[in-house]
């Protein structure tokens, strides 16, 4: 299948994804609701622990409420849980029929998650940042920084969907994916900077999650936005190594899984 035919097959799973979130509006609605919450709880939690000092990890307390505010917005877009689709399909045995289907299987999963990010990009990232900042809890960044930090975000979305498709694809082996879903989500909580920001984290545990693929999803975005203190290119590249590697074992993953299939005549 040549470069165009994937292309336009993903772009038209990311419209038809997209489209199928308009029609849950209350969903949103409530969802958003449960975001601010979580906003302002997060936010002043933080804060209080500037009761006594300037710094902790290296950020002040304006630039951690900053993080809490944008790792909030942006949870939804680039999400650490979620359905792709497959492990149900392997269940039910209605991957046999996708298997039959001329598209690349992996792109098209991910065209139709990178619609829904986009959704949430309007439906709950602007709000919450508008949210934040009339809160007092956003600092902007510098104007020439934000297209850095949009290019993150589309690499740190990819990242996340991958890990989502691989937790799935699991279940072409194991029949549930369920206890592979649990044991990355915890993982995930930590070390994407969802909990607390990485830099409150020991050095011991900062290392650790240097080599984990979970720090380049929510946390990576959201540092460039309240000041990196790295080379934003660096950054970059590094996002980028890791959505192509894990892109690339989440094929070879589906084709040895594809042969499981047949194997087991599915």
């Amino acid at each position: 299948m040549d470069g165009l035919s994937v292309a336009t097959n993903a772009w038209a799973h990311a419209r038809i994804a997209l489209q199928r979130q308009l029609v849950y509006r209350f969903s949103n609605w409530s969802g958003l609701f449960t975001n601010c919450f979580f906003l302002y709880f997060r936010a002043y939690a933080l804060r209080a622990c500037f009761e006594h000092r300037i710094a902790i990890g290296g950020l002040d307390a304006d630039q951690t409420v900053t993080y809490v505010t944008v790792s909030q917005a942006f949870l939804m877009v680039i999400p650490a849980w979620g359905k792709v689709g497959v492990g149900d399909a392997v269940r039910s045995g209605q991957i046999v029929i996708d298997l039959a289907r001329p598209v690349d299987f992996v792109s098209c999963h991910l065209g139709g998650r990178f619609g829904v990010s986009a959704y949430y990009v309007v439906a709950r990232a602007l709000p919450l940042l508008a949210v934040g900042a009339l809160a007092g809890f956003l600092v902007l960044p510098p104007l020439g920084e934000l297209p850095v930090f949009v290019i993150s975000v589309v690499l740190a979305a990819w990242i996340a969907h991958v890990i989502l498709l691989l937790i799935e694809l699991s279940s072409f082996w194991l029949g549930s994916e369920q206890g592979v879903r649990w044991l990355v989500l915890g993982f995930s909580g930590l070390f994407s900077g969802l909990i607390l920001p990485i830099d409150f984290f020991p050095q011991w545990a900062r290392t650790i999650s240097r080599f984990l693929p979970f720090e380049q999803t929510l946390y990576t975005p959201t540092r460039i936005w309240i000041g990196a203190g790295e080379s934003l290119w660096l950054l970059l590249g590094v996002q980028l190594l890791w959505a192509v590697f894990l892109t690339l074992l989440a094929q070879v993953l589906f084709h040895a899984g594809r042969r499981e299939v047949l194997v087991h005549g599915g």
